[in-house]
């Protein structure tokens, strides 16, 4: 018994011996405990140190393993993206050529109108009668129904040089801005479509062709549904030039100019209230009041308002500004209607849309840009119908003219009717 009891003894104080220590884990440390010895000893920091740092190689492998896919998938990518750039770079830099070139032949063409307007008046034997015939007066309109004729007699001649020069003047203050000179785009090294935009005489070409193409399309569809737009009878073709070059003018000021200005340099005067200036200057205010009328985006961004050169198309302009620009738009297209002239009811369609696009040109490029806008459908195109029958050798040119300004118009109408799905699509949920 006392041996099997010494043995029973002998095997306890080997199992304790065996079980030295023991770790428990407490706050990321462990503490080691000498069973024999009954000491505590520190040594569990180490272990913790270890599982640690091999826990943060395991997660740093699978984040690179991760990275790895996305490099790949970035890679598919990046390879599909330059198939098609290959693919479609080359039409894409194809298109901006082109719609480039036919900015500037346009351009050479507006300079050329002028030329031939001046020949037709001044040396064709029409165009002397024509210049020769006195007129009663000349009419006046403000604010879109007031109306007058200011009793100075002048020849049809005088009134028509005194045009020519004005809408010379124009295309050249068009060419200087508003935002950059024309050269100042052409030597941009990265040309985007968008930067025309930036100077109207390089927009002009585009912006004309847009309007004509949808005018004819919706002229054609109203014609199908029994609403005709009609058509004038001309029983004098350079004195209806005259009429049609001087209603560029008089129609801006009456249905832009008077009514949409005035708007305009209320809302600056009510923020930059008149001020006296030093030195017999111009009062600070009444500079941004003349301003507004000639150039309202630029006198909103003098006053510190918003502006569409600076915030959009949607923000920049005020609300007050587009409702009146709306309702002179219809005005302007009743306006084609009511006063005859052979109109029909479907003009009123056409016109107030050209109306409206009117005023925001106004609004954002100014008065000059508005008026070589209607000189574009008034006079440019009409000068190009005519001129060919004084000088038959000018037949091809306005046949090019007129096919580069349909075709134009009908790729640019698509290509804004293509964008503006897509961005309806992506809103779809």
């Amino acid at each position: 018994m006392v041996k099997e009891e010494e043995s029973s003894s002998k095997v306890m104080r080997e199992h304790q011996a065996s079980m030295v220590g023991k770790w428990i884990r407490m706050d990321k440390s462990v503490a080691f405990y000498d069973c024999g010895k009954g000491r505590r000893k520190e040594g569990g920091g180490e272990k913790v140190k270890v599982l640690e740092k091999e826990a943060g190689s395991e997660a740093e492998r699978e984040v690179d393993k991760e990275k790895e896919k996305e490099k790949k998938w970035e890679g598919e990518e990046d390879r599909e993206v330059e198939r098609i750039s290959w693919f479609l770079g080359p039409i894409e830099k194809a298109i901006q050529v082109s719609i480039l070139f036919f900015s500037l032949f346009s351009i050479f063409t507006f300079f050329l109108s002028i030329l031939l307007g001046a020949l037709l008046y001044f040396s064709t034997n029409e165009g002397l009668v024509a210049s020769g015939r006195e007129l009663p007066g000349i009419p006046v309109m403000l604010f879109l129904v007031f109306q007058t004729y200011l009793p100075i007699k002048a020849t049809a001649g005088s009134i028509f040089a005194i045009l020519l020069s004005f809408f010379t003047l124009c295309l050249l203050i068009a060419w200087a801005g508003p935002q950059e000179s024309l050269q100042k785009v052409l030597k941009r090294k990265n040309l985007r479509l968008f930067d025309l935009s930036r100077n109207w005489l390089l927009f002009l070409p585009l912006l004309g062709s847009l309007l004509l193409s949808a005018e004819v399309m919706l002229t054609l569809l109203q014609d199908a549904l029994g609403l005709p737009s009609g058509s004038i009878t001309i029983t004098n073709r350079l004195e209806f030039l005259l009429d049609l070059s001087y209603a560029a003018v008089i129609e801006e000021v009456g249905f832009r100019l008077s009514p949409l200005g005035a708007t305009t340099a209320v809302l600056v005067a009510l923020e930059a209230p008149l001020s006296p200036k030093p030195e017999g200057r111009m009062p600070r205010g009444l500079d941004l009041l003349f301003l507004a009328f000639l150039y309202p985006d630029g006198a909103k961004k003098k006053a510190s308002l918003k502006n569409v050169a600076e915030d959009g198309w949607l923000r920049g302009i005020h609300i007050i500004e587009f409702l009146v620009s709306l309702y002179s738009a219809i005005a302007f297209g009743m306006a084609h209607y009511i006063f005859g002239a052979g109109w029909g009811i479907g003009k009123v369609t056409t016109s107030s849309i050209v109306g409206f696009a009117l005023a925001l040109v106004y609004l954002r490029y100014g008065i000059e840009a508005s008026i070589l806008i209607h000189w574009y459908f008034n006079y440019y195109l009409y000068i190009f119908e005519i001129a060919p029958e004084f000088y038959p050798f000018l037949n091809p040119l306005a046949t090019i003219i007129g096919a580069l300004i349909l075709f134009f118009g009908v790729a640019i109408l698509v290509g804004l009717g293509s964008l503006l799905g897509k961005k309806f699509l992506r809103k779809i949920p």
